[in-house]
């Protein structure tokens, strides 16, 4: 992966696995910022080594319904309960332009979580984002599953998906990316 260009490109990931595992493990409120924390770093950790290191370690956080971002650590001391995991959103920055099918395979390798992501279509489409989801070394739906719905492609700037909460997403480019 040394020899692709460098980019700052945000990839969003939704952590449905972390909110599995907080229920699973019916965690306290008292539990709740220390528990999701460390599931959440461990997660982006994987994700750092899978990808050789070539993300940034500023992480965004929100929730699905939320409009607000927050740094991680921040953002988990806002979390109130359990259902605030429920599809709740990282934000991170790629530090190269990883092909997006080689992207899927290494998230594919992924088979210790359930989540989706959402990442720029390297490297003849910077334009085009798609969304595959992942759930434990397999295909979930989404764009690489050959699920041939448009509903997991978006093209920037201003968005072409109503499934996609664009609007979110410019906004975690803009923080992360200044």
């Amino acid at each position: 992966m040394e020899n692709y260009d460098s980019t700052r490109a945000v990839v969003q990931f939704m952590i449905t696995d972390v909110y599995n595992e907080l229920e699973e493990q019916e965690v306290s409120s008292e539990d709740l910022e220390a528990t999701s924390l460390k599931m959440i770093e461990k997660f982006v950790s994987d994700i750092k080594e899978q990808l050789e290191g070539f993300l940034e370690d500023t992480i965004l956080i929100r929730t699905i319904e939320g409009e607000e971002l927050f740094e991680l650590k921040e953002g988990v001391k806002k979390f109130k309960s359990v259902d605030d995991y429920d599809c709740c959103y990282l934000y991170l920055v790629l530090t190269k332009k990883i092909p997006s099918e080689e992207l899927d395979g290494l998230f594919l390798d992924m088979d210790s979580y359930g989540f989706s992501a959402t990442f720029p279509c390297f490297p003849d489409e910077e334009d085009k984002l798609v969304t595959q989801g992942y759930d434990y070394g397999e295909y979930n739906t989404g764009y690489f599953s050959n699920d041939n719905d448009s509903s997991y492609v978006e093209i920037l700037p201003d968005g072409s998906n109503s499934h996609f909460q664009i609007k979110e997403y410019k906004k975690a480019k803009e923080i992360l990316l200044k």
